[in-house]
């Protein structure tokens, strides 16, 4: 994804097709990070959101999940009025772990009028990157400024998240710590620094050290009770 936002800048329209939404992984609060174990279209918006890619406005189609960035507000409601959806019938509501983002709900007898609404604005530009269902948009669905397709169903190395630790020498102090994950993103790719000796900072620890990806090929202790 960096590479094509790179090379198409602001005339990328691409659109990331996935088989489940996994909507209860969403976060529900500023600085909580999301664990997710299998692809969906939450673990995908995720992982595309904190990689906080400059030339990338994200969204999100699927029968009971939408999101637009909060930026494209204007683009939508100009939409709406244009398709005859009345402004009482339309709620947008910014998400709790990041305003950037809005979900966005049509009530009323135009409930199911939200692939047509999200259509338009990511046809303005509105949005650039739209993460969706393949049963929703991979049949009948018509938007011709599509340049980009990508499809991932079990290919979760693609966007798996993985935690690593600081390195001793650069632990000590933070702002080293800070230098230390400029260089990172830098030169490896998106990350997030984390303090640990905070309460949310231990929380994530634990959590780490269960679903660390380097921590899978570790021996584990075993207590075997037996008999004799």
């Amino acid at each position: 994804m960096r590479l094509e936002s790179g090379s198409q800048a602001a005339e990328l329209r691409c659109v990331i097709l996935t088989d489940f939404i996994r909507k209860a992984e969403m976060p529900k609060s500023t600085g909580e990070v999301a664990v997710c174990e299998d692809i969906g279209i939450v673990p995908i918006f995720e992982d595309l959101r904190r990689a906080a890619l400059s030339d990338i406005r994200l969204g999100v189609l699927s029968g009971s999940l939408v999101i637009i960035p909060s930026s494209a507000e204007p683009l939508l409601r100009q939409a709406a009025t244009a398709l005859g959806i009345e402004p009482r019938d339309l709620s947008i509501s910014p998400l709790s772990h990041d305003p950037g983002y809005s979900s966005v709900e049509i009530r009323g007898e135009y409930y199911r009028g939200s692939v047509r609404l999200i259509t338009s604005v990511f046809q303005q530009g509105g949005i650039t990157v739209l993460v969706g269902t393949k049963s929703l948009l991979g049949e009948g669905w018509d938007a011709p400024c599509i340049n980009t397709l990508l499809a991932r169903r079990k290919i979760w190395r693609v966007f798996r998240e993985d935690y690593f630790a600081v390195p001793d020498a650069f632990a000590r102090k933070k702002e080293v710590a800070q230098m230390f994950t400029q260089r990172w993103r830098r030169l490896v790719g998106a990350a997030e620094l984390v303090y640990t000796r905070t309460p949310e900072g231990r929380s994530l620890l634990l959590r780490a050290r269960n679903h660390s990806l380097s921590g899978a090929f570790q021996k584990r202790a075993e207590r075997v009770s037996c008999w004799k």
